[in-house]
């Protein structure tokens, strides 16, 4: 069984994608989500914590992705990879 911040990450990387790709909120996304699966709240808090994170610094966090991968342009990355690179620079660094 996976533990709790396991799978908050894999719903905060869901709202994240979603966010990103069909400009819903995250709360809406969020909501999305939840009716098709069962978490703990310390799980949907966890979620939550790291999607506000990542939105609130996603021009810091595009930055860093700019100066540590000049080679790749931040819109050429697939929509999966670019998050997960966001939500991996904003846990290492906050």
């Amino acid at each position: 069984m996976k533990g709790a911040r396991h799978k908050a990450r894999e719903l905060a990387l869901q709202v994240l994608y979603e966010v990103d790709a069909v400009k819903h909120t995250a709360a809406e996304s969020l909501q999305h989500i939840l009716v098709r699966i069962e978490v703990t709240e310390e799980t949907v808090q966890f979620a939550q914590e790291l999607v506000d994170g990542v939105l609130q610094n996603k021009e810091q966090l595009d930055q860093s992705i700019k100066d540590f991968a000049p080679a790749w342009p931040l819109d050429q990355i697939s929509l999966v990879d670019r998050n997960i690179l966001r939500l991996a620079i904003f846990e290492i660094l906050h």
